[in-house]
This record gives C-alpha cells, sequence and structure tokens, in this order.
C-alpha cells in the first residue's frame, strides 16, 4: 500500500474511534430520563399504539 493510502486508513480509523469514544461518553453522562419517550412515558400512549 501506498503512503497516501495508510494515511488516509488512520485518519479515517481515528475519526470512527473517536465518534464512538465521544457518543460513549455523552451517553455516559446523559441521564436516561432527561431524554427520550421510551421509559418516561407508558407505551400505551405512544401514537404508534394507540388505536385510531
Amino acid at each position: 500500500m501506498s503512503t497516501t493510502t495508510i494515511v488516509v486508513m488512520v485518519l479515517y480509523l481515528a475519526v470512527v474511534w473517536g465518534l464512538l469514544l465521544v457518543a460513549a461518553i455523552h451517553l455516559a453522562r446523559t441521564d436516561d430520563e432527561a431524554i427520550g419517550t421510551l421509559g418516561a412515558a407508558d407505551l400505551d400512549d405512544l401514537p404508534q399504539y394507540t388505536r385510531t
């Protein structure tokens, strides 16, 4: 492989692992009850589960 290919591959892997790390840190710091509808609301009240 050429030098350019190796550099691009290393940069790509650094971006992917860096974003994975950022997502994991964000997930660890976020309170479960602070966001989202699951867990905080009854599933029967969600629009996709109500009968029309």
